[in-house]
């Protein structure tokens, strides 16, 4: 899964949108994001937290494997897209 979204272009999606694309439970996503650990996330001042495809997209890419004796995460290098 590979998404190409211009810089320009900012999609932000809400946690339950995040379940349904990568099939994590919404717990698992808020104790990721607790742990400060998974996808970057961004928080409004009310409390509502989205999530950039861009970011979903590198974190995936960051995270694919090509043989079971890889360490999950070995290579992950999530980019930091500033606003």
């Amino acid at each position: 899964m590979s998404l190409s979204i211009p810089q320009s272009q900012i999609q932000l999606i809400t946690e339950k949108e995040l379940h349904r694309l990568i099939g994590r439970s919404l717990s698992s996503i808020r104790k990721d994001r607790m742990k400060g650990i998974g996808v970057p996330f961004i928080k409004w001042p009310s409390g509502q937290v989205f999530y950039d495809l861009r970011d979903i997209s590198a974190y995936v890419d960051a995270h694919r494997q090509h043989s079971t004796s890889e360490t999950w995460g070995s290579q992950a290098k999530i980019p930091n897209y500033s606003l």
